[in-house]
């Protein structure tokens, strides 16, 4: 009888444990997927307001880091020549955004494309 109960209190503690390391690994991956949510957010902003100083301003050059919701964002500089890219990183913990858009025409601004990059 005490052999069945060391047993099936082995099995619990091993079931007890597995749940536990379960439990921390999807933690981290809802931890890691809020953090790229906040990145993709932050970045997508910048581009906007990067459009919309360029809008106001032809010459609006970029090369300018902002918060957005408390999370840093940079605007890198705006290249000088057509056709002209317009690029935003955001960073949280391990996690970045990456933003590219090509532009045709700084005035009317024309927007030829718009995507997230691994790299810059």
């Amino acid at each position: 009888m005490l052999v069945s109960v060391m047993i099936l209190s082995t099995i619990m503690l091993g079931f007890a444990v597995l749940a536990s390391t379960l439990f921390i690994k999807e933690s981290q991956i809802q931890n890691i997927l809020k953090n790229k949510k906040i990145t993709a957010y932050a970045a997508n902003s910048c581009m906007e307001l990067a459009f919309d100083r360029l809008g106001r301003n032809v010459l609006y050059g970029g090369n300018e880091t902002i918060l957005v919701g408390g999370n840093p964002c940079t605007i890198r500089p705006i290249s000088g020549s057509s056709p002209w890219i317009i690029e935003a990183e955001s960073v949280l913990g391990r996690e970045r955004a990456r933003y590219r858009a090509n532009l045709s025409s700084r005035n009317p601004i024309i927007i030829t494309s718009w995507e997230e990059v691994s790299n810059f």
